[in-house]
């Protein structure tokens, strides 16, 4: 099992534990969802370690939970899933 962490805009963000590969649709999903009362889920941020240096990646999870035909990005040991609040 390895651990990833959710936080911002979801129901109950903390640290997920998973023993297969998931999603960061999934991480987001384990995390109570979001709160679809001020999550953006436009631009939902990946931070990772890799080689010692910190990667920051976007996912769209609007497109995936609209329907769209998208590629799941898949999330590593220790990543970060960061669900930002819509600025209105």
């Amino acid at each position: 099992a390895f651990p990833v962490f959710v936080t911002g805009a979801v129901i109950k963000p903390g640290k997920i534990m998973s023993d297969h590969p998931i999603t960061v649709l999934e991480a987001v999903m384990e995390a109570g969802g979001p709160n679809y009362d001020n999550a953006n889920l436009k631009t939902v941020h990946i931070d990772r370690t890799e080689k010692g240096k910190m990667l920051h990646s976007k996912v769209n999870l609007k497109d995936m939970l609209d329907g769209a035909n998208t590629t799941p990005f898949y999330l590593q040991p220790g990543d970060i899933v960061y669900v930002p609040l819509s600025v209105f």
